[in-house]
């Protein structure tokens, strides 16, 4: 049998949990920095109003459940953290929480001399993201292949 990856591993013990209490998970990584393991674990809650004591709660069931189960056998740094106001748009459910807010979008390559478009999130349909493009003051379509990141501003 295939042995799992600890994201994975961690992803599969959290789905119930994160459902259960209203959570969505952003991102998983195990990596290793200096010598020294840390598994981190970024999560946010749909609805907004994520905070410190949600970071706490998620932390100790993830730790209690690693405890009983204990299928890293390393020793390692757990971290639960939000992934802030600001963030790297990493699923569909971004674009969708996002549409109307102002985003910075950077290209793999130049069109129309510009490789970061700054402007309003219009849609994402399929594999078209359509914006109102700030610099020419225009409506556009990006081809999904053609954005490496995209990115909301945070309004004050």
């Amino acid at each position: 049998m295939k042995r799992k990856s600890v994201p994975r591993l961690v992803e599969e013990i959290l789905e119930s949990f994160f459902k259960k209490e209203g959570y969505e998970l952003y991102n998983i990584a195990f990596t290793k920095e200096s010598g020294r393991r840390f598994l981190r674990v970024t999560a946010d809650r749909p609805a907004g109003g994520f905070t410190v004591d949600d970071c706490e709660k998620i932390s100790r069931f993830l730790s209690n459940r690693l405890d009983e189960l204990d299928p890293i056998k390393e020793n390692y740094y757990l971290e639960v953290s939000s992934p802030g106001a600001e963030r790297v748009f990493k699923h569909e459910s971004d674009f969708v929480r996002f549409q109307g807010s102002r985003v910075n979008v950077t290209l793999n390559q130049m069109i129309d001399g510009q490789k970061l478009i700054t402007g309003k999130l219009l849609e994402k349909k399929g594999d078209q993201l359509r914006l109102y493009d700030e610099a020419t003051k225009k409506e556009i379509e990006v081809s999904m292949d053609l954005v490496k990141r995209v990115k909301n501003i945070l309004e004050v």
